[in-house]
């Protein structure tokens, strides 16, 4: 069950880092500059910076990963990077970037929004320990529900089952006529599962860090 733990591990740490780390700073600077009139849009603000630095990283490793599935056997994460960057140079590590981003983007709204927003309402039931996971939990099982369909587009282009130069909306159109509008929601389940665990164990992490850190993105 553990095998491949600790590469797994050392890929995903920079990509969450920076997620979380960027949702953070934006969120701190935001308080504490941004207007009062920007107050409401804050939560939605910093979670696209932080997508926007994950993403340098999330996508090229998404990239390897899909190509590692259909390589042959035995080839190794680096010959895939090595062979991308021949044949198609480092653009072509960021194939579906664009969907990535419309995908990544609109399901960190809604979860760091309401992520903020539940967790001010559950923190005086739980208690502010577990408030951070139970919101995080919650908030990453509906965003990532949501957001399954461009998540679908995103996979299809990152493993080049859908022509060169595809966008996102003609990517919905041919999944939808492939497969039928349930190809759209394909392995939502395993990721409202995944993203929920994700989204509690990282959510409460970060708050801990922050009081750990002794950082607050209050104003």
């Amino acid at each position: 069950l553990y095998s491949g733990v600790v590469a797994g591990s050392l890929s995903a740490v920079p990509s969450s880092a920076l997620y979380f780390g960027g949702y953070g700073a934006a969120r701190s600077a935001l308080n504490h500059h941004a207007a009062r009139e920007l107050e409401p849009i804050i939560p939605a603000l910093s979670a696209f910076c932080g997508n926007a630095a994950s993403s340098m990283f999330f996508v090229p490793k998404e990239i390897v990963k899909q190509r590692l599935m259909r390589a042959p056997p035995g080839a190794s994460a680096w010959q895939v990077l090595t062979d991308v960057l021949r044949t198609q140079g480092p653009s072509g590590l960021y194939l579906g970037y664009r969907a990535a981003m419309l995908r990544n983007v609109p399901s960190a709204v809604v979860r760091f929004t309401l992520y903020e927003q539940s967790r001010g309402v559950a923190t005086p039931v739980v208690g502010s320990a577990l408030a951070p996971a139970l919101a995080g939990g919650l908030s990453g099982a509906l965003s990532s529900f949501l957001t399954t369909p461009l998540d679908v587009v995103r996979t299809q282009m990152a493993s080049g089952a859908l022509p060169r130069g595809t966008n996102w909306l003609q990517g919905l159109r041919i999944i939808s006529r492939r497969y039928g509008a349930r190809g759209l929601l394909s392995g939502a389940g395993n990721r409202v599962l995944w993203s929920s665990m994700f989204s509690a164990i990282g959510f409460a992490c970060f708050e801990r860090a922050l009081v750990a850190l002794d950082v607050s993105a209050e104003p």
